[in-house]
Parts: C-alpha cells; structure tokens; sequence
C-alpha cells in the first residue's frame, strides 16, 4: 500500500484516490467510532466512485486516437531503440 504522502509526490489523481480508499478502508477495518463509522462510509463510497470514473474514462480514451497517443507518451523513452 502506497502511503499518502508518496501518492501525492507522485502527481497522478489515480493514484493519491487509491491511497486515500484504501487508508479510509483501513481505517474502518481498524475500528472507529460511531460518530465517524458514516462520514468515514460515505467518504470512502466517494473516493471508490472517483476511482472508477477514472479508470472509465481512461478505458474510453483507448477507442480514441487521443488515447493511444496518451499511451505511447506514457511509455519511457529508451534511446537505445533508435
């Protein structure tokens, strides 16, 4: 598990909301209040949502050009391949 403060040195949303899901998961697991069990749900139900609206939205921008052309950038550049 990522920690939080190295999710958001990363720069990538995806990865900060995964982090964030699975700490507010833990959390949970690890017991918490009543005052806080349905704010922590809530809040957790949230980021889960967020997480797939990205992952959606990444898997319809790979139809598109624009998609594969985001993948290609993605890749490193290994000089060595020219």
């Amino acid at each position: 598990m990522t920690s939080l403060i190295e999710a958001l040195e990363t720069g990538d949303n995806r990865t900060l909301l995964v982090a964030m899901r699975d700490k507010i998961a833990q959390t949970i697991d690890e017991g918490v209040s009543p005052r806080d069990l349905s704010s922590l749900c809530r809040r957790l139900i949230d980021v889960a949502n967020a997480v797939r609206a990205l992952d959606a939205a990444a898997d319809a921008d790979e139809g598109l050009p624009i998609g594969k052309l985001r993948a290609v950038l993605d890749e490193k550049f290994d000089p060595t391949a020219i």
